[in-house]
């Protein structure tokens, strides 16, 4: 049996109340041509079309997504998804269990094989006709897929280049963001690594660290697996995968890298430079942050953090009433600009210790805000906007290099 959940901006178990055009499917009925074919025959008398049904194509799964409107009509319907290998309706046999929400809408179908065709059928039940027997289900409209394996961490829709650094042979995706070209990956470049309680020297000499290594090995520092819990793997929006929520995460794989700023510099490749503060807001305000927000300290900069965040990885965060969108909320929203950010954590600057991986990001930029403390970004995943902080130069943080 294939697993199937769904998440919402407010609360599971809710009988949704959708807002959509009635259409007749009796007989040989002229109908205007939707934008997806409907399924049924002559006893389907309340054909609903959904709003904004959309099927998003991901790896052994696939996200059937749609809108209820923010003031419900009459009708009380809500949605039946039936499923299975093939092409046409006749094959969508096995009937899918879905929450009932408000909002924006997503139900996803896990555990299905990549490169297998699907077909899946999604129909409406209005309460009040199933109550008096009236065939209250609809006939349904059919949408296909073929869930394919990818890379999630990047935009599947935009073109990557790759650097690769000599030193190491690390390989790199990158990406042009209006006229800037950014890493797309936190930076990797391991040349000595030290646990984060170690702080002499780390103010003024480079210092390399892997997030959860308290050790010197760099060998044993690359290899390293830490147990990372309520995070969403696989951008379904829910943190909870195969049974449990934990998993065991190679950080300098998945995250990267945290440098001191010293080591930032350092770790440069030929070619690229740290971003200056002013290089960050071209890049906040290119994708839509008001020159006003970006000048500003601290949080509630602009709500352009999930353009900027990777569509895998974040901590799950349900949206609040009142609240904008949060990073850890529809995942399948995120990334439109490509940098791909991803929360590795940090080291504490002033006593050591490492936190919020998985949680949080923070990248460096090259311009100080005064003598010991530097300008850096960070991004959280129960928040919409990108933060500007000053930080100790001894603090150790993810990079992201632009071309020079």
């Amino acid at each position: 049996m294939k697993a199937i959940k769904s998440i919402s901006n407010i609360a599971l178990f809710v009988i949704i109340s959708l807002s959509m055009t009635m259409v007749s499917c009796g007989g040989n009925d002229d109908l205007e041509t939707p934008t997806l074919p409907i399924i049924g025959g002559t006893g389907q008398k309340n054909t609903i079309e959904l709003e904004n049904l959309a099927i998003i194509e991901k790896n052994e799964r696939v996200i059937i997504k749609w809108t209820a409107p923010v003031n419900p009509g009459e009708s009380i319907v809500y949605p039946k998804i039936y499923f299975g290998e093939g092409t046409t309706a006749e094959e969508a046999t096995e009937e899918a269990f879905i929450h009932h929400v408000f909002g924006d809408t997503l139900a996803v179908i896990t555990e299905l094989t990549n490169d297998m065709p699907y077909v899946f059928v999604v129909k409406t039940q209005d309460v009040l006709k199933i109550m008096d027997d009236f065939n209250g289900e609809s006939a349904g409209v059919m949408l296909t897929a073929i869930p394919k394996e990818m890379n999630e961490v990047l935009n599947q829709d935009l073109s990557y280049n790759t650097f690769t650094d000599p030193r190491d042979g690390e390989s790199y995706k990158t990406i042009q963001v209006g006229t800037q070209v950014w890493m797309a990956e936190n930076y990797r470049y391991l040349p000595s690594v030290y646990p984060s309680t170690n702080g002499e020297g780390s103010d003024t000499h480079p210092r390399y660290y892997v997030n959860g290594y308290e050790g010197s090995d760099v060998s044993a520092a690359k290899s390293n697996t830490v147990e990372i819990h309520s995070v969403d793997w696989n951008g379904d929006g829910i943190s909870i995968q195969d049974g449990g929520s934990a998993r065991m995460v190679n950080c300098y794989e998945t995250y990267g890298v945290l440098y001191n700023w010293p080591g930032a510099h350092e770790a440069c490749p030929t070619g690229w430079h740290l971003p200056s503060d002013e290089e960050w807001k071209t890049l906040e305000k290119h994708l839509g942050m008001s020159a006003s927000d970006a000048d500003m300290k601290g949080q509630n900069r602009g709500i352009i953090a999930k353009k900027l965040a990777a569509q895998v990885a974040w901590h799950h965060a349900p949206l609040s009433t009142n609240m904008p969108e949060p990073i850890g909320y529809n995942f399948y929203s995120h990334n439109s600009s490509g940098f791909s950010g991803l929360p590795g954590g940090y080291r504490q600057g002033y006593y050591g210790g490492f936190g919020d991986l998985g949680v949080a990001g923070r990248w460096w930029c090259n311009t100080k805000d005064a003598s010991n403390t530097v300008f850096n970004r960070e991004m959280r995943s129960g928040d919409a906007d990108v933060s500007r902080h000053s930080s100790y130069r001894s603090s150790g943080f993810s990079v992201r290099y632009i071309k020079d």
